[in-house]
């Protein structure tokens, strides 16, 4: 589980240069938590998403459901 990690790091330097020089249209995470995390170090990014996890524990989708979403989400 993301809430068991002990050191969580981010190369903050080249995640604010690919955000200041990219057309970034959207940052997706797995997790609330790590959405949470992200957005606190970076709190300009209204660009991200969390989409379900896709961690057999989370139980509130079913696998096919899952991978609806994300097929909608991420088109060929």
């Amino acid at each position: 589980m993301d809430s068991n990690l002990e050191v969580i790091e981010y190369n903050d330097k080249a995640i604010k240069e690919i955000l200041k020089n990219r057309a970034i249209k959207n940052i997706f995470f797995t997790s609330k938590f790590v959405e949470k995390s992200f957005l606190s170090l970076f709190p300009l990014v209204t660009i991200g998403e969390s989409l379900p996890s896709p961690s057999p524990r989370y139980a509130r989708m079913s696998l096919l459901e899952k991978i609806r979403y994300y097929q909608l989400k991420f088109p060929k």
